[in-house]
Order: C-alpha cells, then sequence, then structure tokens
C-alpha cells in the first residue's frame, strides 16, 4: 500500500482506462459513445498486494486476454484507490485465478496511477520488490 493510506484498493487497467481515472475517480460506467454517457459498471478492486507483472495480473485476477468473458485489453497500469467511505460486495476469490476481489458500483478516488511494476519506494529500478520494499508475495486488482 502506498505509505499514508489504510484503505487502500488496487485496480489494473489499460491505458484508456488509467487516461479516464486521471479525472480524480476509478470510472464506475463505461467509456461514452457518439456523446451517449456509458453505462453504468461494476467495479472489480483488490486489497491484496500489488503485482509486478501484467502477466500475474491476468492469470491471478483472470483478466485481460484470461477474461472468462473473452479476451480484453492487457493491463498496463495498476491505479490505487482510497477505499474509505466506499461500500464494496464482500471479498471472494477470483473464479479460475488466485487473488481476492471486491465489487463496487461507486466512483473510487484515485491515490494514484503508475504502470505495473513500478514501485513508489524504489522507483522503476525496484523489480520484484512491492510498495512497501519487502518481497512481493501477492496480487493487485480486478476486472
Amino acid at each position: 500500500m502506498p505509505i499514508g493510506y489504510g484503505n487502500v484498493v488496487y485496480r489494473y487497467v489499460p491505458a484508456n482506462e488509467a487516461a479516464a481515472a486521471e479525472g480524480g475517480y476509478i470510472p464506475n460506467t463505461y467509456p461514452s459513445v457518439n456523446g451517449v454517457p456509458g453505462a453504468p459498471k461494476t467495479v472489480y478492486v483488490t486489497s491484496d498486494p500489488p503485482l509486478t507483472s501484467a502477466t500475474d495480473a491476468e492469470s491471478t485476477y483472470q483478466i485481460g486476454a484470461q477474461n472468462p468473458n473473452g479476451p480484453q485489453s492487457t493491463p498496463q497500469y495498476i491505479i490505487a484507490g482510497d477505499g474509505s467511505g466506499v461500500s464494496f460486495n464482500g471479498s471472494s476469490q477470483v473464479a479460475g485465478g488466485s487473488g481476492t476481489e471486491m465489487t463496487t458500483s461507486q466512483q473510487i478516488p484515485v491515490i494514484s496511477i503508475n504502470t505495473i511494476g513500478y514501485n513508489l519506494v524504489n522507483g522503476t529500478a525496484a523489480g520484484a520488490t512491492s510498495w512497501l520494499g519487502g518481497a512481493v508475495s501477492g496480487s493487485s486488482t480486478g476486472k
């Protein structure tokens, strides 16, 4: 978890969703099409420690190329969000994966947006070090 935040949730996303989150919130709607607002969507997040590769994120959370609803774009970014005050539907094991996930229909305030593997403590050279400086042992965000 980034230092200074206690209720952090993570979401692995492709570039287009990372760009949309730069508005301050993890999007809880699908993108607009021809000026028509996007429909509401369920937002999948995790409180598991961040992973260091998109391949690990895809297999752990069954996202991207491994999404059971059909292949999607490979996640390139991890969004850290502030889960304080957000109502989540319980934490559960990802079907077919090894991570845990929670869902919400609410917007989640963004704490940070970084490329997968970026280390907030040590920068990009950190390799397999977690954001708190220890070895990575778990995973990170949802569909």
